[in-house]
């Protein structure tokens, strides 16, 4: 779906999709600890 839409591979898609949600994941550990000091 989105990769017909932007013109790149279903693969191209999902790497961008995990790369964002370790960057979440990320951002979420980090406002963990910050919320814990």
């Amino acid at each position: 779906e989105l990769g017909s839409e932007f013109g790149i591979s279903r693969e191209r898609v999902r790497q961008v999709e995990v790369k964002a949600f370790e960057k979440l994941q990320k951002n979420i550990q980090i406002q963990m600890i910050e919320a814990n000091t």
